[in-house]
């Protein structure tokens, strides 16, 4: 029955892939663990409320075409308010911008700290997407669950973060939000931990200034681990 299933899927992506291959897709974010109603939270988990309380005015949008994609928080005209934490969304929700290329097999996040930028390259078709048979209908658009796990590592130690996205194979393009892509379908919902990004807007017949943003950033690249290691150091620096 699962080798059916995955033919029809291929079958699906094959039939409509000569279509246009270029759209901008705009995604609202909710946060998972914001409840502010808890009385009970650390000073931190307070301040992050102040923070994320902006998530109702901000979008994030996915620009691509062919086999590159952009992803990026909306460039529009927000309250005094949000401008201030506009950075800080950026950084904390999506950490920064995600260039991608699947001809080349490579992911660049673009991502400043501390007024440093830095450019992390990964490969994107070593994403682990285990695709289930469970599907429901989001927008109009038939969708199928897949799942992954993604580990993340920081000063705090090692964590495991499960990935659960819902790909629609009707529109056939490789792409999702952040760092998420490689299913067989563009992904309208996504979720993880802390975040949920819910399909807002699908635009399949955009600008060319909306795809003029899809650029390889330019810059000296460096590895997951390399970017760890100069992080450790940073720390290890800042403790003594």
């Amino acid at each position: 029955m699962k080798k059916i299933f995955y033919l029809l899927l291929l079958f699906t992506l094959h039939s409509i892939s000569q279509n246009r291959n270029e759209g901008v897709i705009t995604y609202k974010v909710v946060c998972n663990t914001c409840d502010k109603k808890d009385e009970k939270k650390s000073e931190i988990e307070k301040i992050d409320d102040l923070i994320f309380k902006d998530l109702e005015q901000v979008n994030f949008v996915l620009i691509f075409k062919g086999k590159e994609s952009f992803f990026e928080l909306e460039d529009k005209v927000y309250s005094d308010n949000t401008k201030i934490n506009k950075s800080i969304i950026k950084g904390l929700i999506s950490g920064g911008d995600h260039y991608l290329d699947l001809n080349e097999d490579i992911l660049i996040q673009e991502k400043s700290i501390m007024g440093q930028r830095f450019l992390i390259k990964t490969n994107p078709s070593s994403a682990q997407w285990k695709i289930t048979t469970e599907q429901k209908e989001i927008d109009g658009y038939l969708c199928f669950k897949a799942l992954k796990t993604e580990k993340i590592t920081n000063s705090f130690g090692t964590f495991e973060n499960e990935i659960t996205a819902w790909f629609t194979p009707s529109l056939p393009y490789q792409f999702g939000p952040k760092n998420h892509n490689s299913l067989p379908g563009l992904i309208l919902v996504l979720h993880d931990k802390k975040f949920s990004y819910y399909l807002d807007r699908i635009n399949l017949n955009p600008k060319e200034n909306e795809l003029s943003k899809i650029k390889k950033p330019n810059g000296n690249l460096m590895t997951e681990d390399e970017f760890k290691k100069y992080l450790n150091k940073i720390t290890e620096n800042f403790k003594n």
